[in-house]
């Protein structure tokens, strides 16, 4: 181990699901690892707490980012809720916890070769989740309700297959879902790895402390320039630096360290380390909307307990549309208040891409974040069909006890038009983005397979914004297995 003068061998920037899961295996194979968080530990009590997540949101510990209006979301901007706190956003998301499709990591494994395909992703994820202790992603006890059941009836009603767990890599049906908590508490990623990596004498916590820029000798990445108050603080890496900031601070952090279009970084007057155009290009996000319902009493508080996943009938392959249930729903239109319950449908695996660039003039301040949202037809005839559905689901007689009756799109809308026009003005995003740092093996692919950036040293990318293709459900397990994977990579030698 070597920490003279805040030298490490290898710096991990970013405390969530996929910082958290590499700093406990480096730090569990001896190496010394500094781990570099923008904010704090943030109240325990809150972040357990599994109904509270939402009450993050536009405090100290979120991002605050937000889109640009979007022209085909009736011109609305777009909130991006993102943790800054140990954890990241495992500590303030839904729990919900599915490894993704066979069909996902097999295209994955087109763009990035075969160690992203299925059957080597399937082994990264029981190995984490048989790890003594520490991942606990358990289906649901307690949060069972009348209402959950009800959601699965009339699921089967509809031909969608009930399902006992969706761990084989098939999203097709509807069933249980697995939730990172713990006897009623979350149970994110910070607790599962790295609170048990920084009890060790192997992995520093380095919090509150904002990281600015890599530093390079040449093209070699030797450590990480950070903000902690006023001061500026320099850490260095013998080994390796890997960010692992998400979707939006990773491109961010690249593109601030000369990883870009060369051009573009000329006009932010970044000098150019390696020219990489495609840093914080193929921005996906997932899409949501539904159809909500007043009834006699409101869906009960609690996690995602129950989801479906179903086809909408476009040119993707396998389920393209997941569908759940759901307390109220604020939509664009109006609130229809606590005796109510939405049927949620996401479109999951969007065509759709949108771009994170840096500000003019201002190479530390918010990401420019275009989501694209809708900017493919294709997505928003899935999302129509989608809604069809949901409305469908929540008028099947297990429902009729509370006597639903349809709120939003409302009966009068018909036609493909008319969903159309409710879709642009109720979708929002699900808050999952991926992809700005794809891997891949071809020129405007930013990592390799082995996720090392290209055209430089001692620098990896292991998180969401990695991944080529969106995967068709929420990312946080896939995240987890990517930085897994990652481990595997670093401690190999690749």
């Amino acid at each position: 181990m070597s920490r003279s003068s805040g030298s490490y061998d290898y710096i991990v920037v970013g405390s969530g699901s996929a910082g958290s899961v590499l700093s406990y295996r480096l730090g569990r194979a001896g190496h010394s690892v500094a781990v570099i968080e923008a904010g704090d530990r943030g109240d325990a009590e809150l972040v357990a707490d599994p109904l509270a997540y939402g009450r993050f949101r536009r405090t100290r510990h979120d991002w605050n980012y937000d889109s640009l209006p979007q022209a085909e979301t009736d011109g609305r901007t777009h909130v991006f809720p993102r943790g800054k706190l140990w954890g990241g956003s495992s500590s303030v998301n839904g729990m919900v916890y599915i490894r993704g499709a066979r069909t996902d990591f097999d295209a994955w494994a087109r763009a990035a070769g075969e160690q992203w395909g299925w059957d080597r992703a399937v082994r990264a994820f029981e190995e984490l989740e048989a790890e003594p202790g520490q991942l606990a992603a358990t289906l649901p006890g307690p949060e069972r309700t009348l209402w959950h059941e009800a959601f699965l009836a009339a699921c089967a009603r509809h031909g969608l297959a009930a399902r006992g767990t969706f761990d084989d890599g098939v999203l097709d049906g509807a069933g249980w879902t697995r939730l990172t908590m713990r006897s009623g508490r979350r149970r994110g990623a910070h607790e599962a790895f790295l609170l048990p990596a920084l009890a060790t004498s192997q992995v520093d916590m380095n919090d509150e402390c904002t990281a600015l820029r890599v530093l390079f000798d040449g093209d070699r990445a030797f450590g990480v320039e950070c903000r902690r108050g006023r001061e500026t603080v320099r850490l260095t890496a013998e080994r390796e630096v890997i960010v692992c900031c998400g979707a939006l601070n990773s491109p961010q952090l690249l593109l601030r360290s000369g990883i870009g279009a060369p051009d573009e970084l000329s006009l932010l007057g970044i000098p150019a380390v390696s020219a990489v155009p495609g840093v914080g290009r193929n921005l996906s996000d997932h899409l949501v909307t539904g159809a909500v319902f007043t009834a006699d009493e409101g869906v009960p508080a609690g996690p995602t307990a129950v989801a479906a996943f179903a086809r909408s009938g476009g040119q993707v392959s396998g389920s393209d549309l997941q569908l759940w249930l759901n307390r109220r729903r604020h939509s664009a239109e109006h609130d229809a208040g606590d005796s109510s319950f939405t049927i949620l449908c996401a479109l999951v695996r969007p065509a759709s891409r949108g771009t994170v660039r840096l500000a003019p003039g201002g190479g530390h301040a918010r990401p420019v974040i275009d989501t694209g949202y809708l900017t493919d037809k294709a997505d928003l005839d899935a999302l129509v069909q989608g809604v069809r559905l949901a409305r469908e689901l929540g008028r099947v007689e297990s429902f009729s006890s509370v006597r639903p009756v349809e709120a939003q799109p409302g009966g009068s809308l018909v036609s493909d038009d008319e969903l159309a026009g409710f879709v642009r003005r109720s979708v929002t995003g699900q808050h999952h983005p991926m992809g700005t740092c794809r891997m891949g093996s071809d020129d405007e692919s930013v990592v390799d397979p082995c996720l090392r950036v290209r055209g430089v040293h001692g620098l990896r990318v292991a998180d969401a914004s990695v991944f080529p293709f969106p995967v068709g459900t929420g990312p946080d397990a896939s995240t987890q297995m990517v930085a897994w994977r990652a481990a595997d990579l670093i401690l190999s030698g690749d």
